[in-house]
């Protein structure tokens, strides 16, 4: 049997208004719609199931003006923020350079003097005072620890999830205390991917896979799944 090739796209909506699911091609659950796309030998499925995406997209994007990207310590979030600001000609806001700047204390400095609780209090109030327009936002890794944080940034950003897997992670993850990472004494970065992983996906309007993508390629993923929000 010949290989087809299959572009996965997951979108975090309601889609009871939506007719066409063909056979075979569609998983619909509760709070999300996951198609696949089959660029070859099934044309006439492509036309009517991008003319769909299209329509998710659409409602996905209606009334928010920021993007910001959620997902785990070291998966590229303020890499891939500057890049895709610069694709679309948003600003870039890096939420862990404003917390310190804020604070006048490194991430790890607040950790150390006030503990992980008191972090992530100081965190969803920074996270709560973010007022802006046109922005890509770059999130720190706990800020899926506060819910009201992050209601606060459904209001107006699309959030997209950049996952990635385990075993690529812990190549970047090595020192969580220097970094400042909101890891709870004798926790592992297994048990911090296990606790954190169901909220990241809980949380996402849009999941992008990037275990071995380059920044770039992130970057225009993210373009490329949602519409041109420049103009």
């Amino acid at each position: 049997m010949k290989a087809v090739s299959l572009l996965v796209l997951s979108y975090q909506l309601p889609v009871t208004n939506y007719k066409f699911f063909p056979a075979g091609y569609y998983r619909l659950t509760a709070n999300s719609f996951h198609i696949l796309l089959c660029p070859s030998g099934h044309g006439r499925y492509w036309q009517k199931k991008y003319v769909l995406v299209q329509n998710i997209r659409v409602e996905l994007m209606e009334n928010k003006k920021n993007i910001a990207l959620i997902g785990m310590p070291a998966v590229g979030k303020s890499t891939v923020g500057v890049l895709l600001a610069k694709k679309i000609g948003f600003d870039f806001m890096d939420t862990d350079i404003v917390i310190q700047a804020k604070e006048q204390k490194t991430l790890a400095q607040i950790i150390a003097s006030h503990g992980m609780d008191r972090f992530l209090e100081i965190e969803k109030q920074h996270l709560m005072e973010i007022d802006c327009n046109s922005h890509v936002i770059a999130t720190g890794g706990s800020v899926i620890y506060k819910a009201e944080a992050m209601r606060h940034l459904a209001e107006t950003c699309v959030k997209v999830y950049l996952a990635v897997d385990l075993d690529i992670l812990k190549t970047r993850l090595s020192d969580v205390i220097t970094r400042g990472v909101a890891i709870a004494p004798g926790k592992s970065i297994d048990d911090l991917f296990a606790e954190r992983t169901p909220l990241y996906a809980s949380w996402a309007d849009l999941t992008i896979h990037c275990s071995r993508m380059a920044a770039e390629q992130v970057a225009s993923a993210v373009v490329q799944a949602l519409p041109d929000l420049s103009g």
